[in-house]
């Protein structure tokens, strides 16, 4: 009988289709991410709380047929 992991949630997939850290990293300069008005909530900090918009990113050569795609799984514990 094969064991099921007890533990699967989107956060122990792990998801690579090529080492594109250089591509990815000249994306983001050129295309900083978004920030809203920062907050102010002295109960929480001192500090300007700011937060980040959410955005996509382009596809960085994902293969239609998907045959360039590898996942794992992590965290069986």
């Amino acid at each position: 009988m094969t064991q099921q992991p007890k533990d699967l949630k989107p956060a122990n997939i792990l998801v690579s289709f090529g080492n594109k850290d250089e591509e990815i990293s000249r994306y983001l300069q050129e295309f900083p991410s978004e920030t809203y008005r920062p907050i102010i909530e002295p109960e929480i900090s001192p500090d300007p709380i700011v937060t980040v918009k959410s955005q996509s990113l382009p596809n960085f050569g994902l293969d239609p047929a998907l045959s360039n795609l590898s996942i794992q799984l992590s965290d069986f514990g």
